[in-house]
């Protein structure tokens, strides 16, 4: 269906319950696709402010997993109850047709809203909560998708356990790999004679920070590599000899300028947090024309081995991490630049947020 051919007066409903202001990949990737939409549809597109002063940083997030975190967790859909009504009533007051929820919270809401007037509920799910979470996150997950009428994943193993763990039928299921505007990371060669192995994301429990410090340590030997880690506070961690803490940028230019020198990239999620979830941080990396070394969770593995741009490792493995690296480190620069051309020309036709709206385009109207 056209954009133009949208009635007038539809309305399009963005509803989330994190902080839009937050620098990773999940607040990244609802800020891209509301401005496609926004750019494309000739529907009104509502964006409401952010209801929840959640932070993904790793001071608060790393409670989450410790025994005290837990309680807090589990009792936090209380908390938050007053806030979730406060999101059904304003549904009510501006009666969207389509509403696009990120996340289970706002989804279960979004569905609420469905039984009771009626709209086309598009669940897009960053993470399987099944897998991490107390018990009432993956109930307002099943329910979410068992209520919604199309449902966005990040990845093709999400979708497999969308399909086997709550029953999900696999039409109804898309799979959008993590878009990002390919020109606002610009391709600039590496620079030679240096090999530097870079890491550009957050520090919270799921991102293998840990894993990387213990392959850097085990690489100390290796005068010649050494590692650049942007997009945290390095308060706490180890200080090694090889590694160079960048600290957190803002702005996707920054963040492309403080990585512009590195060799490689390194995408470290663990399996336990990682399984299904998309890594975000991949679809930056190959915009920017780097090789990528990425445990093996999600589709990192389809993803490089198709565009011929990377190397894979076991997660949360640190002699695998360090044998992966040093295995681009005796690739050479040749090859180095080979592969990472791969993955800018991958990147372009299919990460970039150009053509997102083409895909949203058949989920919101067909």
């Amino acid at each position: 269906m056209d954009a133009m051919r949208v009635k007038s007066g539809m309305k399009i409903h963005f509803l989330m319950t994190y902080n839009l202001n937050g620098l990773t990949g999940t607040p990244s990737r609802t800020k891209t696709t509301f401005e496609e939409v926004s750019k494309h549809t000739g529907a009104e597109v509502v964006l409401p402010e952010c209801l929840s002063g959640i932070s993904f940083g790793s001071k608060r997030a790393t409670g989450f997993f410790t025994a005290d975190g837990f309680f807090r967790q589990l009792f936090f859909p209380f908390k938050k109850t007053a806030r979730l009504a406060v999101i059904l009533l304003r549904l009510i007051r501006t009666r969207p047709k389509i509403i696009h929820c990120f996340l289970d919270d706002s989804a279960f809401v979004a569905c609420v809203y469905k039984i009771i007037f009626g709209a086309r509920v598009v669940f897009e799910a960053h993470a399987v909560a099944r897998n991490s979470s107390p018990l009432h996150f993956s109930f307002k997950e099943m329910v979410s998708c068992a209520l919604s009428d199309k449902i966005i994943v990040m990845s093709n193993g999400m979708k497999e356990i969308f399909c086997r763990e709550y029953g999900v039928r696999p039409e109804k299921i898309h799979v959008i790999w993590g878009p990002v505007d390919a020109s606002e990371f610009c391709y600039e060669a590496p620079p030679k004679g240096k090999f530097i192995v870079g890491y550009g994301g957050n520090d919270s429990p799921y991102q293998g920070i840990g894993t990387i410090l213990e392959a850097a340590a085990k690489l100390q030997v290796n005068k010649k590599i050494s590692f650049k880690l942007v997009g945290f506070d390095s308060s706490g961690y180890q200080k090694l000899p090889n590694v160079n803490y960048a600290g957190v940028v803002a702005g996707a230019r920054k963040f492309a300028e403080e990585l512009s020198g590195c060799s490689v990239f390194l995408s470290t999620y663990n399996r336990r947090f990682g399984a299904g979830a998309y890594p975000h941080k991949l679809s930056t990396y190959m915009c920017l024309g780097r090789p990528v070394i990425a445990s093996d969770v999600s589709d990192c593995r389809m993803i490089l081995e198709k565009a011929d741009a990377g190397f894979i490792f076991m997660p949360g493995d640190a002699d695998a991490l360090a044998a992966a690296i040093s295995a681009a480190y005796a690739a050479g620069e040749k090859r180095l630049v080979e592969m990472g051309l791969n993955a800018r020309k991958f990147a372009e036709k299919n990460f970039d947020s150009a053509g997102l709206y083409h895909k949203l385009e058949k989920i919101y109207f067909r």
